[in-house]
């Protein structure tokens, strides 16, 4: 295993999220599995996640963050209950195509979780 410059936060947590979609659940997503499929060291993991709780947040925020967008392409052009039909049709298929990185997205924010806690207001 050689020295990857190429790698950083995004890339390590969208590996781990594929890995946790694949798995049902982002639980299965262990540092060294990850570092594995990335073809590095597992102390090359810890220049880009803090632990596997950082790494589970990051998971979060990212996820959030795409459910998000797919509501908004979802409601794009529609109002009033066209516009909710197509975000709760959105919602399920997101939940379907993410068992592993959906129930990181529905569960509540540390009171001190500033960027997690913005994003689920607007998720509301």
């Amino acid at each position: 295993m050689g020295k990857r410059r190429w790698l950083n936060c995004e890339l390590v947590i969208g590996r781990a999220m594929v890995m946790a979609d694949a798995a049902g659940s982002a639980t299965a997503v262990s540092l060294t599995a990850l570092a594995e499929s990335l073809d590095v060291r597992a102390l090359s993991l810890y220049n880009h996640v803090a632990s596997l709780e950082d790494l589970q947040h990051g998971m979060a925020v990212a996820g959030v963050r795409l459910l998000l967008d797919e509501l908004r392409v979802a409601a794009v052009g529609l109002v009033a209950r066209p516009s909710l039909e197509a975000m709760a049709h959105a919602y399920g298929h997101f939940a379907h195509n993410h068992p592993g990185i959906y129930p990181l997205t529905v569960r509540a924010p540390e009171p001190d979780d500033a960027e997690l806690g913005m994003l689920a207001q607007e998720l509301v």
